[in-house]
């Protein structure tokens, strides 16, 4: 769904929910299932440095995480001064029955900064819709 404002998609998966945060959480993990991001290293903990494969230009990403929710927020920027938290993921116990569940519904949700025109959102949301897919495939494949 997109209002222009924000963009969400989500999967399901037969990934365990806690297994699939902890994977999600790792930015070691992101070069598996992250479209729009090259030579990916680690800074500091939660904190890592990627080239953008759109335009080349360096990008720092920063986890912060809400633990008992299973809400993984990832904030973008230029600089350590700079960075925006503009995406989450969510991982559910799915399905939604108040029971343990073995399974996860994964959600992930993008903001639109004001600077960012219609190609690159256009761009972003595409690239989402492909992710989301490969965190699927990524956490499946780890349970192997």
């Amino acid at each position: 769904m997109d209002d222009g404002l924000a963009h969400i998609t989500s999967v399901q998966s037969s990934c365990n929910p806690e297994k699939a945060f902890h994977c999600l959480s790792d930015l070691n993990h992101i070069p598996e299932w992250n479209f729009n991001l090259a030579g990916v290293r680690m800074i500091e903990s939660y904190l890592a440095e990627g080239i953008l494969k759109l335009n080349g230009e360096s990008i720092l990403i920063r986890v912060s995480l809400e633990e008992e929710m299973k809400i993984i927020h990832f904030h973008l920027g230029n600089s350590k001064d700079s960075l925006v938290p503009r995406i989450m993921i969510r991982v559910l116990p799915y399905p939604f029955s108040g029971k343990p569940s073995s399974g996860s519904l994964i959600s992930m949700i993008a903001w639109r900064t004001e600077e960012m025109d219609d190609e690159r959102w256009r761009a972003l949301k595409a690239a989402h819709e492909y992710e989301i897919l490969q965190i699927k495939a990524m956490l499946e494949s780890k349970e192997k």
